[in-house]
């Protein structure tokens, strides 16, 4: 599979490509003059709209043939960094199914389904189905890029609220009857279905990788109860989650339990708390140094 290299597109470098009435960046003359090494396949972000002849509006678009893709911010505006990351992290991977040779898919939930709103955008998993599934995904090594891209995205935003995530800690694993989210490859929540704990464990990730995660709360929903931070769902308990017991007493003190996880950038044993809570301070004025530099 070809190695994906991703680069944020510098201003006065889309300044030479952008259309003149409306100031969108022009899709067609940008692709045309990018010129990715051999055995590579070339991806660039960047916040402005994107125009393309016969397109009312795009988040993203995928040459092939020329093994060069776009990903725009624009449109994928939304309240709190959790929900904004997430759906830029499914767009890029939306583009890269189509690099790989993947066309539009009907099936609910695939990653390569068509999305037309940035709510379609939150409705799609982050995998491929079983129709579009080629090689398995090397995915662990593409979440890593993924979140070097976020990363880049938020400094040039000027935002800060981004740590580098080696690798994401949070995965899943089918069970019967049920699927479980793995931390580090310990079980940590079941939930119903796979495409749930897909989700669940996508949605932890990003929340992960913020220096300041918004607190996980969860509220009743029926007799389920329902985990979220920042405004973005992270997953819906019933009883098989809690053992039996009541769904929104387990989902309240797993809240209390993964917040503070979460904050801590891992367990007590990790050596990370000391970092990110008792001197959060440090963490903070080193991250802004660091984009000064760099920005």
């Amino acid at each position: 599979m070809p190695k994906l290299r991703i680069r944020t597109l510098a201003e006065d470098e889309a300044g030479a490509f952008v259309n003149e009435v409306d100031r969108r960046l022009c899709v067609s003359r940008l692709l045309a003059r990018q010129r990715p090494a051999e055995g590579e396949q070339l991806l660039l972000l960047t916040p402005r709209d994107l125009e393309m002849r016969g397109c009312e509006s795009l988040f993203g678009y995928a040459d092939r043939r020329r093994a060069v893709a776009v990903v725009s911010t624009f449109r994928l505006s939304a309240d709190g960094e959790q929900r904004l990351a997430a759906r830029m992290m499914n767009v890029i991977e939306h583009e890269r199914g189509h690099l790989d040779g993947l066309k539009h898919c009907r099936s609910a939930g695939c990653i390569m389904n068509v999305a037309r709103s940035a709510e379609d955008v939150d409705g799609r998993g982050l995998e491929r189905c079983t129709r579009c599934r080629q090689p398995k995904p090397a995915w662990p090594a593409r979440a890593a890029a993924i979140a070097i891209c976020a990363l880049a995205i938020a400094a040039a935003q000027g935002a800060v609220s981004f740590v580098k995530v080696k690798s994401p800690p949070f995965s899943w694993r089918a069970d019967a009857g049920a699927a479980t989210v793995l931390y580090r490859k310990q079980p940590m929540l079941v939930l119903a279905t796979e495409p749930e704990a897909k989700s669940a464990a996508a949605a932890l990730n990003a929340l992960y990788a913020q220096i300041t995660p918004p607190p996980i709360e969860a509220t009743a929903a029926g007799r389920h109860a329902v985990l979220t931070a920042g405004g973005v769902k992270l997953a819906e308990l019933d009883s098989r989650s809690s053992g039996g017991g009541d769904p929104l007493a387990y989902a309240r003190d797993w809240a209390a339990r993964a917040g503070g996880l979460m904050r801590a950038k891992g367990e007590e044993a990790e050596g990370c708390p000391s970092c990110h809570i008792r001197r959060l301070d440090e963490v903070l004025a080193t991250a802004k140094m660091r984009r000064q530099r760099r920005w």
